[in-house]
């Protein structure tokens, strides 16, 4: 039987027995540290954004000016991801080509706050077009359309 120590209510520590120990949420390194996105840290993050968009076949597609405006302001305006980029383009060399071993190898910090949305950044500012597509509006906050009143998606007859 395992104790584990928790919040009580009213801010005491309590102990209680058998608890699960709890996975602490992923959280930017320094959000509270704002600042201009530099132009070493700039070419790091736009490096990363050409693997991302070689490898997922879209980087005649890919607009790099959209996507440092989208940098600027993630480092400029709080919860600033600075610290994060800072500590992302410290961390080592990218490498030629993106590839699963390399991204396993990252932190989850920085395969989803840095690398993870890079590509969707890049995906919604022009990626959709690579696969003939138009720009769906709207993808980060999730469809925002009503697939019947749309055509897109037929309705299943299925219970």
């Amino acid at each position: 039987m395992g104790l584990g120590l928790v919040a009580a209510g009213g801010g005491v520590w309590a102990l209680r027995p058998g608890s699960a120990p709890v996975e602490l949420p992923l959280q930017l390194l320094s959000p509270e540290v704002s600042g201009p996105l530099s132009p070493a840290l700039s070419k790091v993050l736009l490096a990363t954004g050409r693997l991302v968009s070689r490898h997922l076949g879209f980087e005649s597609h890919a607009d790099e000016t959209v996507l440092e405006a989208y940098l600027r302001q993630k480092c400029e305006e709080a919860p600033s991801y600075l610290g994060t980029y800072t500590r992302y383009a410290s961390h080592g060399a990218l490498p030629e080509a993106l590839s699963v071993p390399w991204l396993e190898s990252l932190p989850e910090l920085y395969r989803r706050r840095v690398v993870g949305e890079i590509a969707i950044m890049l995906l919604v500012s022009g990626g959709f077009r690579a696969f003939g597509y138009n720009n769906f509006n709207g993808y980060m906050g999730g469809s925002w359309h009503d697939p019947r009143a749309s055509g897109a998606f037929r309705p299943s007859s299925e219970p």
